[in-house]
C-alpha cells in the first residue's frame, strides 16, 4: 500500500494499493533441424527468442548456417 502523508483528510492518506509479484523472462530456443527427406541439406545453428516479461517485446537471435539458398525469408507465427 502506498500512503500520501500530505493527501486531503477527505480521501485519506492512502493513495493506491497494488499487489506486487514477480516476474520471470521467458526465454525459448531451437538448436535442431530437420528437412524433408527430399532436401540434403547442412543446416546448423540456432534461434533464440527472449522476453523479459509477457509485457515486454520480444527478441530475436538467430545464427544459422548451411541454408544454401533454400530459404529467402523467415517469419514467425503466433500460437
Amino acid at each position: 500500500m502506498v500512503h500520501d502523508d500530505s493527501a486531503p483528510q477527505q480521501r485519506g492518506n492512502r493513495l493506491g494499493c497494488a499487489v506486487i509479484r514477480v516476474m520471470h523472462p521467458i526465454t525459448a530456443a531451437v538448436r535442431s533441424w530437420r528437412t524433408s527427406s527430399s532436401i540434403i541439406s547442412n543446416i546448423s545453428g540456432s534461434i533464440v527468442l527472449h522476453q523479459e516479461s509477457e509485457f515486454d517485446e520480444t527478441n530475436g537471435k538467430l545464427d544459422i548456417h548451411g541454408l544454401n539458398s533454400l530459404a529467402s525469408g523467415y517469419h514467425v507465427h503466433k500460437v
